[in-house]
């Protein structure tokens, strides 16, 4: 199968001297001479969060710049007629400003290639923190040659990343934007700082230092990539309607009571948990008044949704030995473990059944296919899931015949379970 490279491109934009919304670039086209496909044309839209201004000898934070990327239909059937069900990669882009490059970097998320007509794909990236040792007056960014990086897949298996370059088309302008650097004292409210992210499959929840300022703050926006999402009173929003198992770039603006806008947070990437989810269990129940040891894992296919975890699936065949004589061998029916989880700490309950088709005796087996719980075991659970716990009440053993006795001697009464569950997507 053919390698072939899709080019991915960013460059940075803004504005200078006023506060504006995160705004589109203007169109650039670059000209890429890709593997076994020739020269290709590739427009790109690019999206950016500048600050407004800076100064000199102080470091800027970093912000977001996002690369939206049209591949056309005839790159697009290329990849098809090579087999190609899927891309993803990374791009640098070099950035000039101030007599000076700065390398922006992005990966490419993994991005479908569809049956027919062409494709578009947005790789998200940080312009890092800078120092600008010029003089005052607007520095202007300029987008140049691009290096990319990139892997494609046939459905069953990635192949090697193959890299090559991209170079913006003649005749374009390519100022991208500028930033204003001056010693005026910034009256805006300062930036958020996010301070604490928490994820569900399909939602996202920041909480960030509220703005002090002169004046009192009105509201935040919160944004994903360069869209608000939200405009909230207190500082913390939870985002919902996201894709389970996806980065987002999140970032957010104070805004005070005469409109003036901050620049925007630092962006931090979240990625929302999975929509399934499987968990090894690993632990113990220590059982009846001779605290017999039944060690207990197996593997649960598990749901989230709005923080309620449901899971289900089958613990493995075990077995537990009480005083020196008796030994007896435990099978768990169907396993389901529902409850809240919020921040790692499960509260919630686990429901099996158990039955004991085989008792040894002072070393003899002792058939026993009836020997069970006469009632589904019930446990409630709480604590983070490296070490979730509770306890219980065994149920009375039925059907074991002349070891009846025994066994609910050995395990009836009061039980405790430790178990970890750690998480396989």
């Amino acid at each position: 199968m053919r390698r072939l490279l899709v080019a991915a491109l960013v460059a940075v934009s803004g504005w200078a001297g006023v506060p504006v919304a995160a705004a589109d670039t203007g169109d650039l086209t670059y000209g890429c001479a890709m593997p076994d496909v020739g020269a290709v044309s590739l427009g790109v839209v690019v999206r950016e969060q500048l600050p407004v201004r800076a100064w000199p000898r102080v470091p800027t934070a970093p912000f977001l710049v996002s690369t939206e990327v049209s591949v056309p239909a005839e790159v697009a059937a290329a990849l098809r007629a090579d087999g190609v069900r899927a891309v993803r990669g990374h791009l640098e882009l070099s950035v000039a400003f101030a007599d000076e490059a700065r390398g922006v970097g992005g990966d490419i998320p993994e991005t479908a290639v569809p049956d027919e007509g062409g494709f578009a794909f947005t790789a998200h990236g940080v312009f890092p923190r800078h120092v600008f040792d010029v003089a005052l007056g607007l520095t202007e960014f300029s987008a140049g040659e691009a290096t990319v990086t990139w892997s494609v897949s046939d459905g069953r298996q990635w192949s090697e990343p193959v890299e090559f370059g991209c170079a913006p088309a003649p005749g374009q302008d390519r100022v991208m934007g500028a930033v204003r650097v001056d010693n005026v004292i910034d009256e805006r409210p300062p930036r958020p700082v996010i301070t604490r992210t928490a994820t569900d499959p399909g939602t996202v929840t920041v909480e960030w230092t509220a703005s002090s300022t002169l004046l009192p703050i009105r509201d935040y926006a919160v944004y994903v990539g360069h869209d608000v999402v939200a405009t909230v009173l207190q500082p913390r929003a939870t985002i919902t309607g996201l894709r389970p198992d996806t980065e987002y770039p999140v970032t957010v603006r104070s805004r005070d009571t005469i409109g003036q806008e901050s620049d925007a947070s630092v962006p931090v990437f979240v990625r929302t948990a999975p929509d399934r989810l499987v968990y090894r269990v690993t632990g113990a129940a220590v059982l009846g008044p001779w605290r017999a040891d039944l060690p207990v894992a197996g593997a649960l296919s598990a749901t989230l949704d709005g923080g309620t975890l449901t899971a289900t699936g089958a613990l493995d065949a075990s077995s537990a030995t009480v005083w020196g004589g008796m030994r007896v061998a435990v099978e768990f029916g169907p396993a389901e473990i529902t409850g809240a989880l919020a921040d790692g700490v499960l509260t919630g309950r686990l429901t099996t059944t158990l039955s004991a088709p085989t008792i040894s005796w002072f070393g003899t087996p002792h058939p026993t296919p009836d020997c069970r719980a006469a009632a589904p075991v019930d446990i409630p659970l709480s604590g983070p899931l490296t070490g979730v716990s509770g306890a219980f009440t065994m149920p009375e053993f039925v059907g074991c015949g002349w070891l009846t006795g025994y066994v609910n001697t050995a395990f009836a009464g009061t039980g405790t379970l430790r178990v970890g569950l750690a998480s396989n997507p």
